[in-house]
């Protein structure tokens, strides 16, 4: 959004990701990406509850599930780690990097 919009925002705060460049993507974002391409119905609240915060109750679950009551609610979690850059030469990269150049100047 800040990329997009930036006479919107005075600041940014990304404290729950990152701006990738290409160089390098985690073993553990490899892993997500390859997990979501063979559940294309991916258990949202089983997800949370495995990977975040196990004493999730049963209604807590079914709270994160919610929003995607079937497969075809899904496209952006399936989408997502599609477009996180895993080389230099990806096209969402240059967004990142245009962004990362934005901060830099405004420093």
């Amino acid at each position: 959004m800040n990329e997009h919009y930036p006479n919107r925002f005075d600041a940014f705060i990304n404290a729950n990701a990152s701006l990738p460049d290409g160089t390098f993507i985690s073993p553990v974002h490899l892993n997500w990406r390859q997990f979501v391409r063979d559940n294309p119905d991916v258990p949202v609240g089983n997800v949370i509850s495995s990977q975040v915060n196990p004493a999730l109750s049963q209604l807590e679950m079914n709270s994160y599930n919610a929003p995607y009551p079937d497969v075809n609610y899904k496209s952006v979690i399936k989408s997502f780690p599609e477009i996180v850059p895993d080389r230099p030469e990806a096209i969402a990269n240059n967004d990142a990097c245009n962004l990362w150049k934005g901060f830099k100047n405004s420093l």
